[in-house]
């Protein structure tokens, strides 16, 4: 097996190095949060659907009925 060199950069990492500004700019883009209707940041969107706050306006469907 041989090892690709350390110098050598993924896919990835090009893209990101090509793409950082626009990158960083999409993420500062403020959304509405579809269960919670508050104003966030793209970049904190599964953080804050994680939160307390988020997680009781959202609706479950109940699979017991």
């Amino acid at each position: 097996m041989v090892r690709p060199e350390i110098s050598e950069l993924s896919k990835s990492q090009i893209y990101y190095k090509k793409n950082k500004d626009k990158i960083l700019l999409d993420m500062k883009k403020k959304i509405t949060c579809e269960h919670c209707n508050r104003t966030i940041n793209k970049a904190t969107l599964l953080r804050h659907q994680r939160s307390i706050y988020c997680m009781s306006k959202q609706s479950f469907i109940d699979l017991d009925d």
